[in-house]
């Protein structure tokens, strides 16, 4: 398949328009609570119809029930993303959602973090024979095998559910600064974010992949430091004592806003910081494979980190690297 060329590096201090957001549909999993949820409402208010496939029904009936009470248009459907049937009933309850039966955007925002893989190399739980359990792949199945196979749901009915419009369809992946650092010793997190950005890799220039005829596809991805949501609620002191600066939900939204709304935006990963520093990362063979950016961040100190004078004590359990629902 031939490689279509991404736009260039995002000015993120440019105004921005939502006004081609009226009236499209949307899927997001993980929707409930955290990034998810902040992209939920910022959608609903611009005019979309937002589907919330997640598997906390307490946070998600109110955040749709929030929406629906302000005349918006949500939605709330409990989802398993792991589960292939699950799935398939999600994208089902959105198309009928849908005032045109179809599908134009797709967040893939729901996540959880490590699962604590040190305890299983100090302590395997063994079995019969003394030999060690196979190790947990949950945050695999649901941070990288539930994007694949959403992704996947999503372009079939691209494909199949165009609608009326002539935009393209759009899917915003939501990775992680753990996917683009390292993470010592998180093995499943930060692999699954790894792998999350190799999809995103895969899928920018793939322009074309729906066929003749059909839509063109839109992919960004927003990569998120640490965020204040409630998985990362319990390393907040830990993290302000280190000198870490800490995103809020509302970064990521306006982030996610430009990277949905903005047609003229393909192909382009974003960082999401504190205090308005997010940047493109220019995630591209231009920018070093983000390498350049990276580089600019630590020196321009774009994460706002804080020397303390006394390092804190370690935390019990690895950080997670950004602050995705748990889903």
């Amino acid at each position: 398949m031939e490689t279509d060329k991404w736009s260039p590096k995002i000015d993120l201090s440019s105004s921005l328009d939502t006004a081609s957001l009226k009236g499209k549909t949307v899927l997001i999993t993980g929707g409930a609570t955290g990034i998810g949820q902040g992209c939920a409402i910022a959608l609903a208010e611009a005019g979309a119809y937002v589907t919330i496939a997640d598997i906390n029904e307490t946070d998600g009936n109110d955040t749709a029930g929030q929406l629906t009470d302000q005349g918006l248009h949500a939605q709330f459907i409990k989802t398993d993303v792991t589960s292939w049937p699950s799935l398939i009933a999600a994208f089902k309850a959105s198309l009928a959602f849908s005032p045109n039966h179809t599908l134009d955007i797709l967040i893939p925002s729901a996540g959880v973090g490590n699962s604590g893989q040190r305890s299983w190399i100090q302590n395997p739980p063994l079995d019969a024979n003394g030999d060690p359990e196979p190790p947990s792949t949950r945050v695999l199945d649901i941070n990288m095998m539930a994007v694949y196979n959403t992704v996947y749901l999503a372009l079939h009915h691209f494909r199949h559910n165009p609608g009326p419009s002539s935009d393209a369809k759009t899917i915003l992946l939501v990775a992680s600064m753990g996917g683009f650092t390292s993470m010592t010793g998180v093995l499943d997190y930060c692999g699954s974010k790894w792998g999350v950005r190799g999809i995103f890799r895969a899928l920018r220039g793939a322009r074309r992949i729906l066929g003749e005829g059909h839509p063109d596809l839109r992919v960004n991805l927003l990569a998120p430091t640490f965020v204040k949501t409630n998985m990362t609620k319990g390393y907040w002191e830990y993290m302000e004592k280190a000198g870490l600066s800490l995103a809020e939900v509302s970064d990521c939204v306006d982030v996610a806003m430009r990277l949905c709304a903005d047609e003229g935006v393909h192909g382009r990963a974003v960082a999401v910081a504190a205090n308005g520093k997010s940047f493109d990362l220019q995630d591209d063979s231009e920018g070093l494979d983000a390498g350049t950016e990276l580089k600019l961040a630590i020196t321009e100190n774009r994460f706002g980190y804080v020397k303390p004078e006394k390092p804190p004590p370690a935390p019990t359990a690895a950080v997670p690297a950004n602050g995705e629902t748990v889903a």
